[in-house]
């Protein structure tokens, strides 16, 4: 049975095509190809996810190689942190990347054709999960250890499988990365957040019930607050990805 790709239009059969969740078809040789199969799940995904996708991985390429690919080559301290072969972070421009390294010719002439690149400060998960598929439907390996990344308002992939067996090492790079503090030691600078956090959540209930003129400056102390305990400030992480990705806008 023929089927079109919802994107590009050309007539595809069963063999070439890929069924979306929302019942469309797109072509593998090459729409399906420009999106990250390995992380992005296109089975589970509708058109728009995907035209989101294909753009974020398009965008992404060319500020990954605009701005991680020169420090790769830089002095160590400017160089990103990497967890395992695909995850980079660049502290310093509040970034971070997933990105597809290839070679032209075995293992020489490296270059990355794909890549996604996502603000630190919506970063929200980074825990270690037991999973059976990939995205792409094939099996996990049952040996490896699985870190769940979730992204908070970010369009396309926004969450993703990433095998790395020390997670732990993953985790309390971000934990102080985010200044959130899990230690038995620190946990009363932790309560400390989240009674302030209720405090002005209940402030901004208040006002938001009693009519008050301020109902929307409370209420966003009171998500900023309750943020702050939960993620750890961002604040810094923000200004620097709007910075380095304004270019790119």
């Amino acid at each position: 049975m023929a089927h079109t790709c919802a994107i590009c239009g050309a007539e595809i059969n069963m063999l070439q095509s890929q069924k979306l969740a929302d019942g469309n078809y797109i072509c593998r040789k090459t729409c399906q190809k420009k999106g990250m199969k390995k992380y992005f799940s296109f089975m589970h995904a509708s058109l728009d996810e995907v035209n989101a996708h294909i753009a974020q991985v398009e965008n992404g390429t060319k500020i990954f190689n605009d701005l991680f690919v020169p420090k790769l080559k830089a002095s160590k301290k400017q160089r990103p942190v990497q967890f395992g072969g695909d995850i980079y972070v660049l502290e310093d421009l509040g970034l971070m990347a997933l990105a597809k390294a290839e070679y032209k010719h075995f293992i020489f002439g490296k270059y990355y054709p794909q890549a996604c690149v996502f603000r630190l400060g919506d970063l929200v998960g980074y825990s270690p999960e037991k999973i059976d598929k990939l995205p792409d439907g094939t099996s996990a390996d049952a040996s490896k250890k699985y870190i769940h990344f979730v992204f908070r308002n970010t369009d396309g992939l926004c969450d993703f499988y990433y095998d790395y067996n020390t997670p732990k090492k993953l985790s309390d790079y971000f934990n102080k990365l985010f200044g959130i503090q899990k230690t038995l030691g620190n946990i009363g600078n932790t309560w400390k957040n989240q009674i302030n956090a209720a405090k002005a959540m209940a402030a901004g209930v208040k006002a938001a019930t009693s009519g008050a003129e301020n109902a929307k400056e409370k209420a966003m102390e009171a998500a900023n607050s309750l943020d702050v305990a939960v993620y750890g400030d961002r604040t810094e992480l923000n200004r620097r990805a709007a910075v380095a990705l304004q270019p790119y806008m």
